[in-house]
């Protein structure tokens, strides 16, 4: 197994990033041009090897009212950073490595056909597109066999009788929009009759099927997670998430669901009217970790990180007597190891001593106000793998004591609805 790597981040003083020109300035308020003026970077993607990472720059031109976006490389050990994917015909994101760090799976404008996925090699040499879909596709998720790659598009769904009604309205040149159900309008975009939908590419062929047909955004437009898809490591399953309320804007119900790589019916796993997102496989294939809520309609509710066994089909939640809620996650390596114990780190703002109990994992929380104070948690994970999260915060007391045992997770009635 590889050593861990450790990225470092440095402070940077904000006059730095501004123009030369802005030095003479120094004193005067800072504008909202000044902020513009400055590049933006995201999605960083470490490399299998650990030794490289990617990421995004994304620059404004305030004159002609535009972003753009290019994948610059940095070496994790330290060196100069450079621009790796750039195109004068559009902008490049989302940048994802394959599982043997020889490809790049991105998303460029460049073809004029709308965000499309492309590969070139690690190099950002010879990039070619991979997909041509009406809807556009983004968010590559390589299998752990370099096999196969999710993305999501927008579809107009067969047998919509909403969507049909507004594409037959666009077509015919109208700007008019007729609504007669929820939802019409999602903050700043109006409802166009389209759904997200999961697909899956197989790299060798470049055959492109719709895993999640239906009249249901998935991943789902509100209360998502922070990755709402994924595919098992033999690349034969995929998880995602879908809310088949009706009207789905005004419950929780965010579903995990289950569906062969190839296509076919789907299976709801969390049949819950609470709040079910960002499922992730383990490394082995033996579990399936999620983020869920207990209690229905409730969209600040606690959330719980929870386990589901796929040999057994049981569910239990990690973390039923931690009081605050789990943001995000991720496996470790590690997953073929015999049984693991985690804890998060145990440190106080400003105290002279920062120690962590044994384990490989952290909880992440979020945020509140007063002293960052943690004392230790100790929590017991599964036999064949090991999850890692941060910790950000504890609680404004001076001590941390374990929190008072929460109730049992509710499982509600709800419709079983495939795919359809």
């Amino acid at each position: 197994m590889r050593a861990p790597v450790t990225l470092r981040v440095f402070p940077v003083v904000l006059l730095s990033l501004l123009p030369a020109s802005h030095a003479s300035r120094a004193q005067e308020p800072i504008t909202a041009r000044d902020l513009w003026s400055m590049a933006r970077v995201g999605s960083p993607a470490l490399s299998p090897d650990g030794r490289t990472v990617l990421y995004t720059v994304t620059t404004y031109d305030l004159t002609e009212f535009r972003s753009r976006t290019e994948i610059w490389s940095v070496p994790t050990a330290g060196g100069e950073a450079r621009p790796l994917i750039t195109s004068d015909a559009g902008s490049n994101s989302s940048p994802a490595w394959s599982p043997d760090a020889r490809q790049i799976a991105f998303v460029s404008t460049r073809g004029g056909n709308g965000p499309q996925l492309y590969l070139t090699s690690a190099e950002g040499e010879e990039a070619r597109p991979v997909t041509d879909v009406a809807g556009g596709a983004t968010g590559p998720v390589w299998s752990r066999d370099g096999r196969r790659i999710l993305f999501v598009s927008s579809v107009t769904p067969e047998g919509d009788a909403t969507a049909a009604r507004l594409r037959e309205i666009a077509d015919a040149g109208s700007q008019a929009l007729v609504f007669d159900e929820l939802q019409y309008r999602h903050w700043d975009e109006w409802e166009d009759g389209r759904r997200s939908h999961v697909f899956v590419l197989d790299v060798a062929d470049g055959a492109v099927r719709d895993l999640t047909p239906g009249p249901y955004d998935a991943p789902p437009i509100a209360l998502g997670g922070f990755a709402d898809y994924d595919i098992s490591p033999d690349g034969e399953e995929v998880a995602f998430v879908r809310n088949t309320d009706v009207p789905s804007m005004v419950g929780t119900g965010n579903d995990i669901w289950l569906v062969p790589a190839g296509g076919g019916e789907a299976t709801l796993l969390t049949p819950s009217d609470a709040n079910d997102t960002s499922p992730q496989y383990s490394p082995d294939g033996r579990y399936l970790a999620y983020l869920g809520m207990t209690r229905p309609g409730f969209e600040s509710d606690r959330t719980q990180l929870l386990l589901y066994d796929r040999r057994t089909r049981e569910t239990r939640s990690l973390t039923p007597d931690l009081d605050r809620s789990v943001d995000s996650f991720v496996w470790g390596a590690d997953s073929g190891r015999a049984r693991r114990r985690g804890s998060h780190r145990a440190c106080s703002t400003g105290a002279s001593r920062c120690r962590r109990t044994a384990g490989p994992w952290w909880w992440r929380g979020r945020a509140s106000t007063g002293p960052r104070i943690c004392s230790p948690w100790t929590q017991a994970v599964p036999s064949s793998g090991s999850l890692r999260t941060r910790t950000v915060t504890c609680s404004r007391a001076s001590r941390c004591s374990p929190p008072r045992p929460s109730g049992p997770r509710g499982r509600g009635e709800r419709r079983s609805r495939a795919s359809s």
